[in-house]
């Protein structure tokens, strides 16, 4: 008797293996950035956070696209587009087109956050903000990169990184500007400028804010 119950206990331990194999597993974004999450709540108090961000280019139609992040700083507005693939990246200054792993092609996300920062000055009707965005073009943990030297030089203003290099990246952009400049590049007035106008903005689109006080 023991052993027919010991079969058939067998039996539904392994149709519950199976059928556990079977379903897909689910993975929400809020998982899959987990570890650029985690990161960004390290960063200072006087950072302003965006999430989600929708943004249309005027010159370009009414079409409304996704930024991931806005990150505003006294040193620089970050912009960052979170690429859910992972693998060895090949990218090139200009491309229209990178490949992931030899035989996958996406657009270039640096023209897309190019479209999303045209829309950004459009709102702020300031032309004086436009050599302080910084773009980031962030892809999944354990990626490698065959990419133009330049979107790793902290120098440029186009970074490429992975996600756990997300924070240490933002934070190196921040210690180089505060060598270069005497001054932040925006003051508390600026920054509260662009803060209310993006958040008036995005109370209308829908987006996540979150403030670090």
């Amino acid at each position: 008797m023991v052993l027919f119950q010991r079969i058939f206990k067998q039996k539904d331990e392994d149709k519950e293996f199976r059928q556990n194999q079977k379903k897909p597993k689910m993975v929400t974004k809020k998982s899959k950035w987990a570890v650029a999450e985690a990161q960004l709540d390290r960063l200072p108090n006087d950072f302003k956070i965006f999430r989600s961000v929708m943004m249309n280019n005027p010159d370009k139609g009414s079409r409304h696209s996704k930024l991931d992040y806005v990150i505003l700083s006294p040193y620089g507005i970050f912009t960052i587009k979170m690429n859910e693939t992972k693998g060895v990246v090949k990218a090139e200054e200009n491309q229209k087109t990178w490949t992931i792993d030899k035989h996958t092609e996406i657009p270039n996300p640096f023209i897309e956050i190019n479209q999303h920062i045209e829309g950004l000055q459009h709102l702020l009707d300031s032309p004086s903000y436009q050599d302080y965005f910084i773009s980031i073009v962030s892809f999944q943990e354990k990626s490698t990169f065959d990419i133009a030297p330049s979107f790793r030089k902290i120098a440029s203003n186009e970074l490429i990184v992975t996600e756990e290099e997300l924070l240490e990246y933002i934070h190196r952009k921040i210690f180089v500007a505060r060598f270069q400049f005497s001054l932040p590049l925006l003051n508390e007035e600026s920054l509260d400028y662009i803060y209310h106008s993006l958040k008036s903005y995005q109370n209308v689109k829908g987006s996540n804010i979150k403030e670090k006080y």
